[in-house]
């Protein structure tokens, strides 16, 4: 039998939820690798279809979880921990226990498991917690609960064996958290570049189904989040439509700023946005390819909080990427050090004006940028990923053998 590798997370498909999803195609790529893993999530009542997989599935429960409010989200994750440290504790004992940033905190059950287990622990980090719900207004920016949540957060971060970043932005607010460099890991979010590729627009079913033949769309494709900026999306579609009016900014996709976008939209009369509910992943490779360039935006203070991963899908689609953000984000310095897009300031639209009408009316500097990007995108694969997690885990234990060959029993 191999190494035994246990996971927590919050969310695991069919819930929405991107780290839900990682989860998913990192542990059954684990599993083909010899590893037998095993999964701790929310959803007791959910099902779930893992394709050929054999699963065997029991979900944790928790108060419903919500988006209307702070508090009702704070309960909901509150009520998930024990549910989840009571069912990792039965759990047959694991070599390696890996903790997530979904739910917050996280970290802090990977501390006792650790003690209960003897075992190795490992954080993904997706994100970083207080200091997240901070930006987001959910709790004071350096109060007495944030310094109190920091302060547990950074000991638990400590007690593990090894923390992985998912971009140099990240490693650096991990450093200044006092974590040391031989304990941080980076390893990037990835997306199936074989599923996801280039598809020209005269052969895109999805483009003609939405009446697009004609219009040079800007495309934002993903969770349209309290992390994001959409001031100047907003600034720059308004003046686009008056001196470019077939270009068309289109958002697909959900969350929790969509209705103050929309809102917004329609108080400006803006008839060159639309939007789109997110699509279904049989649709995806159409979807992403709607778009001429693609946008991802960031707030300048969550530089480093948080990588957005929708990135990733615009490289593999092999479309140039816009990105309003901080220089220091990695999606900023991946743009600049293989020029596949461009990097615009926050709060400066015009600037958004001009990089759209350079790639509209520079079909050559489209092109040129779209194949680096897609270039870049390859790399970007779910096998380096799990191979890196592979070479970390062995590094933990040197002296362990991984057979092949193990069942996968995951725990919900």
């Amino acid at each position: 039998m191999g190494k035994r590798i246990l996971i927590l997370t919050r969310t695991f498909p069919p819930s929405p939820g991107a780290v839900g999803h990682l989860v998913k195609e990192l542990g059954i790529a684990l599993v083909k690798e010899g590893f037998e893993v095993a999964v701790i999530a929310a959803g007791e009542h959910e099902k779930a279809d893992f394709q050929n997989h054999t699963l065997h599935l029991v979900r944790v429960g928790s108060l419903p979880f919500s988006r209307q409010s702070h508090l009702k989200r704070a309960l909901s994750y509150l009520s998930l921990y024990p549910s989840m440290l009571w069912s990792a504790a039965r759990q047959r004992r694991p070599d390696v226990v890996i903790t997530t940033t979904d739910p917050p905190l996280q970290a802090v059950l990977g501390w006792f498991l650790k003690i209960f287990f003897g075992c190795h622990l490992i954080h993904w980090s997706q994100d970083i917690y207080p200091e997240m719900a901070e930006e987001g207004g959910v709790i004071k920016k350096n109060g007495i609960l944030a310094d109190m949540l920091r302060r547990i957060s950074t000991a638990a971060l400590r007690r593990h064996d090894s923390v992985v970043s998912i971009g140099r932005c990240m490693t650096d607010r991990l450093l200044q958290r006092g974590l040391v460099p031989e304990r941080i890991t980076e390893i990037q979010n990835w997306t199936d570049p074989q599923w996801i590729h280039p598809i020209h627009e005269r052969e895109n079913a999805f483009r003609t189904a939405q009446n697009l033949r004609d219009r040079f769309v800007v495309l934002y494709s993903g969770n349209l989040g309290l992390a994001h900026s959409f001031a100047e999306i907003l600034d720059a579609a308004e003046s686009l439509q008056v001196i470019a009016p077939e270009v068309l900014f289109l958002f697909i996709g959900d969350g929790p700023r969509r209705h103050e976008v929309e809102r917004e939209s329609g108080l400006r009369a803006l008839s060159n946005i639309r939007f789109l509910p997110a699509q279904p992943w049989a649709t995806l490779p159409e979807s992403l390819g709607i778009g001429h360039v693609h946008l991802v935006s960031l707030r300048a203070s969550l530089s480093g909080l948080v990588v957005p991963s929708k990135f990733y899908g615009g490289m593999a689609a092999g479309r140039p990427c816009i990105f309003i953000g901080p220089q220091g984000c990695e999606v900023a310095r991946l743009i600049v050090e293989h020029r596949t897009g461009r990097v615009i300031f926050p709060n400066d639209p015009s600037k958004l004006v001009d990089a759209i009408l350079d790639y509209r009316n520079d079909p050559e500097s489209l092109e040129g940028d779209g194949r680096r990007a897609r270039l870049v995108g390859q790399k970007a694969t779910l096998e380096n990923a799990t191979h890196r997690f592979i070479r970390l885990i062995a590094k933990l234990d040197p002296y362990s053998q991984v057979q092949r060959k193990v069942t996968c029993h995951i725990f919900l």
